[in-house]
Order: C-alpha cells, then sequence, then structure tokens
C-alpha cells in the first residue's frame, strides 16, 4: 500500500508491504492524515480459524511512519473503525471471548476492555459514545456503552436476536432491528436512548411480515452533548420490557433491570379479587397437568424443527460452516411447513 501526493510528479508520502495477503480494506479518518489498512488471508497456517487471519497496519501521513498495529490477543480482528473526530480509532479483536481496544494515530493503545462476547464497534457521530457489542451468532446481543472521553462503561443492554444497529443523527438514540433474511422470525425494530431506556418498538404481527431494513432520516443540525453518568433509577429502567399475559400485574412491561422479587409468584387465576398492591404470598392450590394430544405433541416437534432450522439459516448467513446434516435439516424446511399445515398447526 502506497500513499502519495495528489500532484505530479505523485510524490511517496509512505507505504507498507505486507505478506500472506489475499485482500486488504482501506478506511481513512476524518482528517484524511492516517489511514487503517485491514489485510486478511483466506486460509490461517496456525489452523485455529475456518476464517483466516487478520492484521491491522496504519500509515500515518503527518509522520510518514507505517506499522502493524500491536494487538494484545490472537485471533481474527472482528471490527476496526475510526472515531469521527479522526484521532483514534477502535479494534475489536481476538479468539472468543473478545477484547477491544482504542488507539492515537501513532497506534498507541489509550484503552482496553476485559474480554467479552463482542464481534462489533460503532461510534455515534460526534464520538463521545462508543458501542461494543456481541450480535449475530453471538445470540444473547450483548451491549456496552461507553464514555469515549472518561474511558468508562455507562450501561450495559442485553438485546436478543438483533440483526442492524444504527446510531441516530442526534447521537444520543440509536435504534436495533431484527431482520429478513438473517432471521425470518421475530422480525421487528427498537427505539432506544443510550442509557438504555426503551423508547418504542414495533414488531411484525405475524409470521409473514418481514423487515428488510431500517434507517434514520440524516439530520446535519445536531450539536454535540455532554455524556452524563446515569443515576441509580437510569440503569434499572435500562433493557427490554418484561411482558406478561396478566395486564392487571404491576410488574407488568417493567424494565429488565427495574424487576425485583417482591412476593411469592400468584398463578394469573388465583389473583381475582387482590388488589393491584397486594404483596403477601399466597398459596397456590394444586393444578391438574393438561395433558397434550398426538397431534398436538406432533405439532410441537415440527415446531422446534423450525426453530431450529431458523437458526441453522443464520449461522449459515453469517458465514459459519455447518455440517451436512445440517445442511439437510434446512433443506427439509418446506416439508417441516407442510407437515405443520397438514396438522392444522400455524407458526
Amino acid at each position: 500500500v502506497q500513499v502519495r501526493t495528489l500532484n505530479p510528479p505523485f510524490a511517496l508520502i509512505t507505504a507498507k508491504n505486507f505478506f500472506r495477503s489475499d485482500r486488504a480494506i482501506l478506511q481513512w479518518n476524518s482528517k484524511g492524515s492516517a489511514v487503517l489498512v485491514l489485510s486478511s488471508t483466506d486460509v490461517d497456517t496456525s489452523n485455529q480459524s475456518y476464517y483466516g487471519e487478520q492484521h491491522i497496519y496504519l500509515l500515518n501521513v503527518t509522520t510518514q511512519e507505517s506499522f502493524k498495529v500491536d494487538l494484545q490477543k490472537t485471533g481474527p480482528v472482528h471490527a476496526a473503525k475510526w472515531n469521527p473526530n479522526g484521532k483514534e480509532f477502535c479494534v475489536c479483536y481476538g479468539f472468543m471471548p473478545a477484547m477491544v481496544s482504542l488507539f492515537n494515530t501513532r497506534g498507541d493503545e489509550m484503552f482496553r476492555t476485559n474480554e467479552g462476547p463482542r464481534n462489533d464497534v460503532f461510534y455515534n457521530g460526534f464520538g463521545n459514545l462508543l458501542l461494543t457489542c456481541g450480535f449475530g451468532n453471538l445470540g444473547k446481543g450483548k451491549m456496552e456503552f461507553w464514555d469515549v472521553e472518561k474511558k468508562k462503561q455507562i450501561v450495559a443492554i442485553e438485546v436478543p436476536n438483533t440483526t442492524l444497529f444504527e446510531w441516530a443523527p442526534d447521537g444520543q438514540h440509536f435504534l436495533t432491528a431484527t431482520t429478513t433474511p438473517r432471521l425470518r422470525i421475530d422480525n421487528g425494530y427498537r427505539m432506544w436512548h443510550y442509557s438504555g431506556k426503551l423508547i418504542n418498538e414495533v414488531l411484525c404481527e405475524s409470521s409473514s411480515e418481514e423487515l428488510w431494513e431500517v434507517k434514520f432520516r440524516p439530520m446535519p443540525s445536531y450539536n454535540k452533548f455532554e455524556v452524563k453518568e446515569l443515576t441509580n433509577a437510569e440503569l434499572e429502567s435500562a433493557g427490554l420490557l418484561i411482558k406478561k399475559k396478566d395486564s392487571t400485574d404491576s410488574n407488568n412491561k417493567q424494565p429488565v433491570g427495574a424487576a425485583k422479587p417482591t412476593a411469592a409468584y400468584v398463578p394469573p387465576h388465583l389473583r381475582k379479587g387482590q388488589s393491584a398492591n397486594a404483596r403477601s404470598p399466597v398459596t397456590p392450590k394444586p393444578v391438574t397437568a393438561v395433558k397434550m394430544t398426538e397431534t398436538e405433541k406432533k405439532i410441537f416437534v415440527i415446531k422446534k424443527k423450525l426453530r431450529d432450522v431458523g437458526v441453522l439459516k443464520a449461522r449459515l448467513a453469517n458465514g459459519e460452516e455447518l455440517q451436512t446434516s445440517q445442511l439437510e435439516k434446512i433443506a427439509k424446511e418446506p416439508e417441516f411447513l407442510a407437515q405443520l399445515t397438514a396438522l392444522g398447526g400455524a407458526l
């Protein structure tokens, strides 16, 4: 890779040679003063990874230096992105559990997280907030928000089955979504504040509906804001809502962080006549277990197979190599759907 001036005779500014590299991705910073090079090979000579080898190099136009970025853990480079301010970049790397490090334009490591289930990073538009996350085959969808200036974690939440993330133009809000074709079930999107507070949720009402993409409208007029430390109440209100079938339950639709044990569990059919604020334990009466019919058992088994197919298809779309038996199971999806229809079941 060579960096040259634009004007004749196109003088060489800096250059770097890579060995054992099949391809490279170049990322300039916003100032045009440095470029990141992510080089990769199709084969890992150490036989530790199916996805080849990746290395990060930095070419600094200002100092005319070029060198390999020193990472503290071996393994693949999952993501590398510049801060919009152009002064630093973030790298997510290493075999799982992965690490995340921040570097300046001289290649000096300024901050490093502990190991965790991560495979991507996202700066907001002002570069004062950083998300480290684990999406795709890391099913829990753990999201950690960091104050970039203070190098301090703000909050951590989990949003399972997230296939799409995008910061809002104001830098304070973001959206998560579950989209087709990565996942064809539970499609929908959610709007959030960086404190972890859920603002709105829109889910597809039936399995036939598909969500392909969600994007914010560009709005360039927002100003940078001060990142504030969250109060205990804000931390408790972070995360997805707990949705219960009984709408009279006082804990219905509470955030995960606010869910606290209060009293012994009372089945919904025994709650009639109790006040909404009742806290005293109630001894439930014995309930006779409901036996499934043969047809219901068959429907249950087929639905489980379809859920397994959905998981396998998501892994395949993420580039993971599947076994022959797993590919055969995916191929049988139409057969499973036909069996389910014949039994009168619905997804």
